[in-house]
């Protein structure tokens, strides 16, 4: 996500649209699919950098290196989360579009985004409409679960990104 800073720089009429999803959701698929807990092994497909027989991703700043090596899994994917929302809250001409907001009602996103890009709606749109499948709830035992696996002042920067979030 830091790249589109610099794509803007490049595009400067370009509008970003960015689909959200709640954190806690986003953060249980990247656990469950080991994005931070295998790396370095020889089935990682993510790029990394390894520094003293440390493994960081390549995304992780000088400064958060020693932070990140004490964090467990939970924990990076949250770090990483959370940095990938500071950088899209630095892109200008973007859009949020929520993604439990597409999947529960999607013509009425596509509706949002035909009139903010001043687009036409085509039949291609209709017929991708109808393939949307709606979502179930978010499972708030998770959430709990999370808050006894995670630092709380990071739980406490997830929250808040949920909320702001929730105002898009």
């Amino acid at each position: 996500i830091k790249y589109f800073i610099d794509y803007q720089k490049i595009y400067k009429k370009n509008k970003f649209i960015i689909i959200t999803r709640d954190v806690f959701e986003n953060l249980k698929s990247l656990v469950k699919k080991n994005w931070y807990n295998n790396l370095g092994s020889s089935n990682e497909i993510y790029p990394y950098i390894i520094e003293k027989e440390n493994f960081y991703p390549v995304w992780i700043s000088d400064k958060d290196k020693n932070f990140w090596k004490n964090l467990n899994k939970y924990e990076k994917a949250a770090f990483y989360l959370i940095e990938n929302y500071r950088h899209q809250k630095k892109i200008k001409n973007k859009i949020f579009i929520s993604y439990e907001s597409l999947i529960n009602n999607p013509k009425q996103v596509s509706n949002f985004l035909k009139k903010k890009l001043k687009t036409q709606e085509t039949i291609l749109t209709k017929k991708n409409i109808k393939l949307i499948k709606k979502k179930a709830k978010q499972n708030k035992k998770y959430i709990f679960f999370l808050k006894n696996k995670i630092n709380q002042k990071i739980f406490d920067k997830l929250l808040n990104i949920n909320k702001e979030l929730a105002s898009f």
